[in-house]
């Protein structure tokens, strides 16, 4: 896409992916409904980077903007992460990552790209939906811990 440039991280930059990641999804490692989601560990981040059905880009403009990660699965395409850094969402470079994506995934032979996406990022949601994502499931997660019952 016009003005973006991706680069691929490769084993040995978990640091920078568990880093970015954190950055780009803070907001919701902190919503109530949203506990699930918490940040990603320099361990985990390098396990993607060792997978070998893994790309995962770092995103520029003129500067850091964003992060994707997919795997590749054989016709089968995952959306793992796509997200734009907080001080540069609602100037479409959303929709650009997502474009990259498909047609990375495109050239791969995926013929069905599936992603979990937070119902409560009303931003990702409609975009998906735009480019023509639908609905198949919806989960309710419930957690329990120690301080609800005390």
């Amino acid at each position: 896409p016009s003005g973006l440039i991706f680069n691929r991280l490769t084993p040995g930059q978990g640091k920078d992916l568990a880093r970015l990641y954190g950055k780009i999804f803070a907001d919701s490692f902190s919503r109530s409904l949203s506990r699930l989601y918490r940040p990603l560990t320099q361990e985990e981040a390098e396990a993607l980077l060792m997978d070998n059905h893994v790309k995962a880009y770092i995103i520029y403009s003129s500067r850091l903007v964003g992060l994707l990660v997919i795997g590749i699965y054989g016709v089968i395409g995952e959306i793992h992460f796509l997200g734009v850094l907080p001080e540069y969402r609602g100037n479409g470079l959303g929709k650009k990552i997502l474009m990259f994506c498909l047609n990375e995934l495109n050239r791969a032979g995926v013929e069905t790209v599936r992603l979990e996406v937070d119902l409560e990022n009303l931003p990702a949601v409609m975009l998906y939906r735009t480019i023509g994502f639908k609905d198949i499931n919806r989960y309710v997660y419930y957690v329990f811990s120690r301080s609800n019952t005390m």
